[in-house]
């Protein structure tokens, strides 16, 4: 029970972590995004596969 409790823990939050190792802190329970290529859930400033670091996925994506 204690692991679930902490998957569902880490999971509140925007996946998003920025060059510096500062993670976003926005709660993404009940309004978020989850990304095709990465499977993360990401807050809506991050959601864009450009700015969390899937635009190379989504660019080979797109041209198929």
């Amino acid at each position: 029970m204690a692991f679930l409790d902490k998957l569902i823990e880490e999971n509140k939050f925007c996946c998003f972590v920025s060059e510096k190792g500062i993670k976003c802190s926005v709660n993404v329970q009940n309004i978020g995004h989850n990304c095709k290529f990465c499977t993360g859930r990401f807050c809506l400033k991050h959601n864009l596969p450009e700015e969390h670091g899937c635009e190379e996925a989504a660019k080979k994506a797109a041209k198929e």
